[in-house]
């Protein structure tokens, strides 16, 4: 019992703003589950602040996600933000992806959010996965 309350901070999770001079600004950020499972989706939440700049702009909007584990990449795409840009409701922005790996280890997910060459929205998710 000790050495899982010693090892249970290590396992949580932290979803960050990585760029705050970012277009959109988060005033809220969750990423669920707090240790991702292999080939479950985990969720990035985002809250943002109101002022978010109208729908049509993220018709050419790039979405890049790039996971590591210990510094070597295991999950890398760039796509286009879908058209229809659902992702966006009330000033919030939702954002899923299936967890591509059962290694534990620690892990960096970056996922930038970029109108042309302007950067929107960035996030970092770091997480450690114990072996147990």
């Amino acid at each position: 019992m000790v050495l899982a309350m010693f090892l249970l901070p290590f396992v949580l999770g932290a979803l960050t703003d990585c760029n705050t001079s970012s277009v959109l600004r988060p005033s809220y950020l969750s990423a669920s589950p707090e240790v991702p499972i292999y080939n479950k989706n985990v969720t990035f939440t985002v809250q943002l602040d109101a002022g978010y700049p109208n729908f049509e702009a993220f018709h050419n909007a790039t979405l890049t996600l790039l996971t590591s584990y210990n510094g070597w990449p295991v999950l890398n795409s760039t796509a286009p933000l879908e058209p229809n840009a659902t992702y966006f409701q009330n000033a919030s922005w939702i954002y899923k992806f299936t967890w591509p790996t059962r290694l534990s280890g620690s892990y960096v997910t970056k996922a930038e959010l970029k109108v042309e060459e302007e950067t929107y929205l960035c996030l970092q998710h770091n997480v450690t996965i114990p072996w147990f």
